[in-house]
Parts: structure tokens; C-alpha cells; sequence
């Protein structure tokens, strides 16, 4: 179960996405975001950013256009992480675009839709409960299929 405090200040939920204290990253709740973006920064103290957008592209990384967060337009590259923590509950298998142009990063529907959600009032706490793992997995390895000439990056 993964519960997230109400933040007055910024008007929002957030999470720690976390790899066992090597890294850490806030993501914003968000379900008007279909997808969960990951912003490079989070992870530029551990890989060079020119060296890692390379490798993406070198390695056919399934690349999304999100046009909809900015009128600039943001992408994202379709990655995954073996074992991390989104607060205190392991995930085994994560997966995210990782965005070298996007402000924030974002817990988007793509991971929201395997779980319920329950809000305790106004204000209140925001629940996410019985994430079904295997069906997430299952999401992620459809929509790889349909992209035949492109493929996933693990971070790990």
C-alpha cells in the first residue's frame, strides 16, 4: 500500500520513487497523465546525459511524444527498473519514459489503472492499494509488441 500526505503549498500528491538509497526521485500523482515520465535530472548524477541519449537512440529505445504536458512538446524513452520502492512498497518491475525536456516527473495512469485508488476526505491521504503487478507487466510487454523495431531500456 503506498499512501501520499495532501501538499496545501503545491496543491498535490507525491511519491518517492527510490532504488534502495542509491537514488531517489518525487513524482507527482497525476491522472490527468496517461504515462509515468521520469525527468533525466533525477538520474544525471549517475549517467552522463549525452553518453545515455545516445545510447537510447543507438539501442532503438520505443520513443513517446507527450504533446499535451507543454506547447514545446515533451519525449520520453521507454525504460524500466528491476526492484525499486515507490515509497515503502517494492516494485519489482517499474517502468517509465525517461525525459531529457520534461519539468517534473509524473506517476501517470499507466501505473495508477493496476491499483485502487482511495482519497480520505478533503484533504485527506491519497491510497494506492493492490497493484497488480502481473497485469502491469503484461500492459508493458503488449505495447512493446506493437512497436516491433523498437525496444526497452533497463536502467539496471
Amino acid at each position: 500500500m503506498i499512501t501520499s500526505k495532501f501538499n496545501s503549498k503545491s496543491n498535490s500528491y507525491t511519491v518517492d520513487l527510490n532504488d534502495n538509497a542509491l537514488w531517489s526521485a518525487m513524482l507527482y500523482v497525476d491522472t490527468g497523465a496517461a504515462y509515468t515520465i521520469v525527468n533525466f535530472d533525477v538520474l544525471g548524477l549517475f549517467y552522463d546525459r549525452d553518453s545515455l541519449e545516445n545510447e537510447l537512440k543507438k539501442q532503438q529505445v520505443f520513443k513517446r511524444e507527450f504533446g499535451a504536458i507543454s506547447s514545446k512538446g515533451v519525449s520520453g524513452y521507454l525504460c524500466n527498473i528491476m526492484n525499486c520502492r515507490i515509497n515503502d512498497e517494492e516494485v519489482k518491475k517499474f517502468f517509465f519514459y525517461l525525459s531529457f525536456d520534461a519539468k517534473n516527473s509524473l506517476l501517470g495512469m499507466d501505473y495508477l489503472n493496476f491499483c485502487n485508488i482511495n482519497k480520505n476526505g478533503v484533504g485527506g491521504d491519497l491510497v494506492l492499494s493492490d497493484f497488480n503487478s502481473d497485469e502491469y507487466e503484461k500492459y508493458y510487454e503488449k505495447l512493446q509488441a506493437y512497436d516491433i523495431g523498437s525496444s526497452m531500456f533497463n536502467l539496471k
